[in-house]
């Protein structure tokens, strides 16, 4: 499977698909990886999909942890607050510079013998007809790869083609995408360096703005370096930046024209410095029409680096994908699993670019010059009003851009963390029978803009379509603590997690009907493939004299052996977990469940290869709830 190219987003691409067991080339027309410069900061979201590839702890050693906001504006304290707060166990970002990513999924994605080739682009590609072992006709895709070593190139064949190849693809052109948005005309410079300055807050992430000379925004770094981006402001009577007219030198005077009556200098050597201009860009198609070939990163969308959005948005483009592409692969998926993945990121890429396009203006002072809606070319099911800043909503006494960048901070901290991209309803995103289908996607518009809000089921603080909590609990087999997700089998596999609370009276009749129903052969379970993409995670909050194994683990164990195939080891099949926290620091709080053992609460959750809630329903309804779901996105 060719991946274009070897930045961060065909890195973690690859990385997926490696562990899933799928063969992937990655052709690169760089000669070596980046070696300084570009991305900078890891979201909370994306820190979870690390720990899940087993990386996190290379992640979390690279560098300074952002978790609280300044803002300065002419030379004036405005704001300090702690921010990228999440239900995420990772309630900060992570600052790691692009190469030092790029280093670690290269070490990678090297142990499972997968290999760059360097100095490579894609020239062209064809459909090939041929017939598989089983006398099936396939197509394929055959790729012509110029190395730049003779005049004959490579061929390779593959069934699916990911473009990550940035904001001047080359697959998005082959394919006559249009890339639509907007040139903004806003012009930003990028240094990055140990910096001299008597500043307060150095260095704290944030940004100081000048009522004449723009703003500037901090990204704390390494080896205490601090990277600034600062606003090119035109010449007096000239529309646009003259950039041949710019340098290091430029920009270090308007850093410091910002920053005053503050002083700052350069304490050691420029290690990076770059000129940019901002474009608003989302392709108008995520993959082609045989879902054969996609975009993603920056080659779908492209904006400003303002919220770290674009790397961190470009893996999850990634990571909605490769369990699609793995269960097609696996031959289970129907054609409208591949086709979710453009409904899904596309809408989520909309978001982020109109929410990237509000912050980048206000550091720019034009925040009456945003043009995003205007831009687009919206499918129906994609439309969502944006929010709007008002400054007579906000607390009395506030400047209006103080008051600006706290709504901005309460509107957007979800998608400055990852934690509030909410997908639509759809088979994907099955909403329970207590969210009338009259009313789903009015919930869901309510749900998008106000994140985590009761807007479903009485009690119910998590819905479909939004990335599922991971609270702590006891594993019954590992006897320690841990986090829900750590005992989740990896990706395409789907997680069925049921909270059983002290597993009594009706709910452990229900409960070991559930399990004896799911142990049977002709379910859900073996019904599509013989691969273990399902399990079931039993959280109980029973705790007393008795032990949770004996009482809880021994029953459900039994109950799958004697309904299951002879051989069949419910161990590989179910984990029960203990929830003995206080009752309103509980995992079934978190996840709404009341301490009552009532059969109409949603205790059933169907969490997506992803990560993503996929539906949720009731033990009375587990076996026609679950086995309908599935049935709608895969075939036997």
């Amino acid at each position: 499977m060719p991946d274009i190219t070897a930045g961060p987003v065909g890195l973690v691409t690859a990385a997926q698909l490696l562990r899933i067991g799928l063969t992937v080339k990655i052709v690169d027309k760089a000669s070596a990886a980046l070696s300084v410069g570009r991305a900078d900061a890891i979201q909370p979201r994306i820190l979870e999909i690390m720990k899940q590839l087993g990386l996190i702890d290379e992640f979390l050693g690279s560098g300074p942890r952002i978790d609280h906001t300044i803002f300065y504006k002419d030379g004036k304290f405005m704001v300090f607050r702690r921010s990228h707060s999440s239900q995420s166990e990772f309630k900060f970002l992570q600052v790691i510079g692009q190469p030092e990513i790029e280093r670690i999924l290269i070490r990678d994605i090297e142990r499972f013998g997968c290999h760059i080739d360097r100095c490579t682009t894609l020239s062209g590609y064809y459909p090939v007809e041929h017939v598989d072992s089983a006398g099936i006709k396939r197509v394929n895709l055959r790729f012509h790869l110029d190395d730049g070593r003779d005049n004959r190139g490579a061929i390779c064949d593959s069934t699916y083609l990911i473009g990550s190849d940035g904001a001047h693809s080359f697959v998005r052109a082959s394919l006559s995408i249009p890339f639509d948005g907007i040139a903004t005309g806003l012009v930003w410079q990028i240094v990055d360096c140990e910096w001299e300055t008597n500043f307060p807050h150095a260095w704290v992430f944030g940004c100081v703005l000048n009522s004449t000379h723009g703003g500037v925004l901090i990204i704390p770094r390494e080896n205490n370096m601090a990277r600034l981006y600062v606003n090119v402001i035109p010449e007096d009577g000239q529309a646009t930046v003259d950039r041949s007219k710019e340098s290091v030198s430029t920009a270090l005077e308007r850093i410091r024209k910002v920053f005053h009556p503050y002083t700052i200098k350069p304490k050691g050597p420029i290690e990076w410095y770059t000129i940019w201009s901002i474009n608003e860009r989302v392709a108008r198609d995520f993959c082609d029409p045989t879902n054969r070939i996609f975009l993603a990163g920056d080659a779908a969308h492209c904006h400003s680096a303002a919220g770290a959005y674009g790397l961190n948005t470009g893996i999850m483009d990634s990571q909605n994908l490769v369990w699609k592409l793995a269960l097609d692969a696996y031959g289970i998926a129907k054609p409208n699993l591949l086709s979710s993945y453009q409904t899904e990121r596309r809408f989520t890429a909309l978001r982020i670019v109109e929410g990237s396009s509000q912050f980048l203006r206000f550091l720019c002072n034009q925040q009456s010059t945003s043009t995003f809606a205007k831009q687009f070319q919206f499918n129906e099911d994609e439309k969502f009003e944006a929010p709007v800043f008002v400054a007579e909503n906000e607390p009395e006494g506030m400047d209006q851009d103080q008051a600006f960048f706290a709504w901005y901070a309460k509107t957007y901290t979800g998608l400055l963390t990852g934690m509030d991209v909410g997908y639509k309803p759809s088979l994907l995103n099955a909403w329970p029978a207590a969210c009338k289908k009259q009313r789903a996607d009015q919930i869901a518009e309510t749900y998008l803009s106000s994140p985590m809000k009761d807007v479903c089921s009485e009690g119910s603080a998590i819905v479909p379509g939004h990335p599922m909590g991971n609270p702590l609990v006891f594993s019954q087999s590992r006897k320690r603590v841990q986090r829900l997700y750590d005992g989740f089998l990896p990706s395409p596999a789907f997680n069925i997690v049921i909270f059983i609370g002290s597993f009594s009276g009706l709910i452990r009749e229900s409960v070991l009907d559930a399990v004896a129903h799911f142990a049977r052969p002709e379910s859900f379970r073996l019904k599509f493939t013989s691969q273990p993409i399902f399990k079931l995670h039993l959280v109980t909050t029973r705790c007393n004299s008795m032990d949770t194994h004996q009482c809880v683990t021994i029953p459900l164990g039994l109950t799958f052996q004697n309904n299951a195939c002879q051989g069949d080891d419910p161990d590989s099949w179910i984990s029960v977990y203990l929830d003995d926290k206080p009752e309103a620091e509980s995992a079934h709080a978190f996840f709404g469940i009341e301490s009552n053992d009532s059969l109409e609460q949603e205790r059933v959750m169907v969490v997506r290869p992803d990560l993503w809630l996929g539906t949720k329903t009731t033990l009375s309804n587990f076996k026609q709830g679950l086995e309908s779901y599935f049935d709608g996105f895969l075939h036997s």
